[in-house]
């Protein structure tokens, strides 16, 4: 588990914030975050695919970094759908697994 870097992790929070803000009222809302040094963990809860969709086209752009990404999609309990993103900081590659390096 990557340690916490506060400077990176209270700016992140910010940002994501007001990324998803941007789409306030299109049936996307903010789950959760966990930010660290260098990667965010951000669950997205949405209306349906559709709209979750609508709002994954605007958020890298919405957000401003230059950045990599990790989703997953899974269908809601309480309906609707929940997304998890993996994201890098601003200029920062995506770890590789090492089983991913053979």
């Amino acid at each position: 588990k990557e340690g916490v870097d506060g400077d990176f992790s209270d700016q992140a929070r910010v940002d994501i914030d007001a990324a998803i803000g941007n789409h306030a009222g299109s049936g996307v809302r903010l789950v959760s975050t966990d930010c660290r040094t260098t990667l965010c963990r951000i669950e997205v809860w949405s209306t349906d695919i559709e709209a979750m969709g609508e709002f994954l086209d605007g958020f890298t752009g919405a957000l401003g970094w230059s950045t990599d990404m990790r989703i997953d999609t899974q269908e809601s309990a309480g309906g609707g759908v929940v997304t998890t993103l993996f994201i890098t900081g601003n200029g920062v590659a995506m770890p590789t697994l090492a089983a991913e390096q053979r």
